[in-house]
């Protein structure tokens, strides 16, 4: 089969087309609950099966290749401003290419509503911004995301199965991620990111596990479109699933107690990245700074 384009475009388009499905399959697994406070880890996670004709999910950002044309900025883009105590520009009203600068980062749409975290973040030159939120080096192979974890499948591949309704606690969500077979998840370790207290872990798509193009994954589920895709977890309050692109794709994870809401931030770089990209992600995710 021909490799699909990669590149910002195609993930827009990737998006738009999914959100109406997204929502629906929201609805019918994990219902109107809102999403958990963080609190007591639970002892034993909840298990619920997904409707075996799964509407096709909303993608999760993954990165894109080929760089927008020189000169192109984001929509909604209103200069970055240094002095100190200036309005920063919001990260989340940007779609596109953005000046290098640091911008303020509201987290809406994930559930935490009416008072979602915010954050400010410096992000160097060569960054986009996807619809969802997250940014993506453009010639490059890495991407830096934000979720508000409801389920984790028990198989990312056969993700029309069992899935774990994570319960409300940092730990909670770190051990349904270790229970994930073939993700070689590394040990939960504890750590601070801006004085937010966490666990990091790292795990990978298994090399081994076949592929035909960018995100399309020979024998897994499929969705209505006939995608065979490999998918990690779902999101409050829509859905909205993560899925992955390339065997190999390593995914480092910051699980954070934000003043009471738990927040995952995800780093991602498929295979071949280079040392300065993943420097470039390691330069962003220092410079994040919780506001409110």
């Amino acid at each position: 089969m021909p490799v699909e384009p990669r590149g910002v475009a195609r993930h827009a388009r990737l998006l738009a087309g999914g959100l109406a499905a997204a929502v629906l399959t929201a609805c019918s697994a994990t219902g109107s609950a809102p999403a958990p406070a963080v609190g007591t880890d639970s002892a034993t996670p909840v298990t619920i099966t997904a409707l075996p004709t799964a509407p096709p999910p909303e993608p999760g950002p993954s990165p894109g290749g080929a760089r927008p044309s020189t000169g192109a900025t984001a929509t909604g883009a209103r200069g970055v401003t240094s002095p100190a105590g200036a309005d920063l520009p919001r990260l989340d009203e940007l779609t596109g290419p953005v000046e290098p600068g640091t911008y303020r980062h509201v987290l809406e749409g994930l559930g935490y509503e009416p008072d979602p975290p915010v954050l400010e973040l410096t992000v160097p030159d060569g960054w986009s911004v996807l619809p969802v939120g997250s940014l993506v080096r453009e010639d490059d192979a890495v991407t830096i995301s934000f979720w508000n974890v409801a389920q984790v499948f028990a198989d990312p591949c056969r993700w029309h199965g069992e899935r774990q309704l994570v319960g409300p606690g940092i730990r909670d969500l770190a051990q349904a991620l270790q229970r994930v077979p073939r993700r070689g998840a590394s040990e939960p370790t504890e750590v601070e990111l801006d004085g937010r207290w966490g666990l990091f872990m790292e795990w990978s798509v298994p090399a081994d596990q076949e592929s035909d193009r960018p995100g399309s994954f020979v024998g897994c589920d499929d969705t209505r479109r006939g995608d065979t895709l490999y998918v990690s977890w779902t999101t409050w309050p829509n859905g909205r699933q993560r899925y992955h692109r390339f065997p190999g794709e390593v995914d480092r994870m910051w699980i954070l107690d934000v003043d009471g809401r738990r927040l995952l931030v995800d780093a991602q770089q498929e295979p071949g990245a280079s040392a300065e990209a993943i420097a470039q992600i390691d330069a962003i995710i220092d410079s994040i700074r919780f506001v409110g």
